[in-house]
């Protein structure tokens, strides 16, 4: 005989709630499991987006950085160009602005006065020398004919930075007109013959470094 309070062993009522204790147990270590295992792609999804938001604003910091930097460039460029229009009308000299390059059809100015008055009209301080990025972007926006892709050939080819950075545009002018002149030459044979197609990705994978530097 067992004590009052106490159940039997094989008493149906104990039986029974030993059953409902080990159901409610396994139930409740399932959703404390549950819950640990479905929390954590939780946080770490909610981390990945934190992240692509903060890199979101800095990528879009960065590129407004870039175009205010680019319109000052462009804009210092002009008044440049506009001064030295000023100076040449005054003396009477026949002299090639920047802003005269958009002008005059290309095909008329030869190549090494284009790319000196561009340099030159850029060049605030009159160090004789720009950084690999001001380079590429006054290349980019002055009217050579030639394409993203036929820039960074040149650059790769002509450009040579210092140890800062900064590339001497005198030496570049007079290498750059004979890989320009070969650019255009090989783009009229091209045009005439079927062009293969070039991934983005093969573009990044020849000429990454020029692509860093340059855009």
């Amino acid at each position: 005989m067992k004590r009052r309070g106490v159940f039997e062993e094989n008493h149906p009522h104990s039986q029974w709630l030993c059953s409902s204790f080990a159901v409610c147990t396994r139930s409740l270590s399932f959703e404390i499991s549950r819950m640990n295992v479905d929390g954590a792609p939780i946080a770490q999804l909610l981390h990945e987006q934190k992240i692509a938001c903060i890199l979101d604003e800095k990528s879009a910091e960065y590129e407004a950085q870039s175009n205010a930097r680019r319109e000052a460039l462009t804009a210092a460029a002009t008044e440049a160009a506009r001064q030295k229009e000023r100076e040449a009308r005054q003396s009477g000299r026949a002299i090639l602005t920047p802003r005269m390059l958009f002008e005059v059809p290309q095909e008329d100015l030869p190549l090494e006065q284009v790319l000196e008055k561009v340099f030159y009209a850029a060049d605030e301080d009159k160090e004789g020398k720009l950084s690999h990025k001001d380079v590429a972007d006054l290349l980019l926006a002055s009217p050579l004919g030639l394409q993203r892709w036929d820039l960074l050939l040149l650059l790769a080819a002509a450009a040579h930075e210092d140890r800062q950075g900064y590339i001497r545009y005198q030496d570049f002018v007079q290498q750059a007109p004979g890989v320009i002149r070969t650019l255009r030459e090989r783009r009229k044979v091209s045009a005439s013959t079927n062009q293969c197609h070039v991934t983005d990705e093969a573009v990044q994978l020849c000429y990454r470094d020029e692509l860093e530097d340059s855009w």
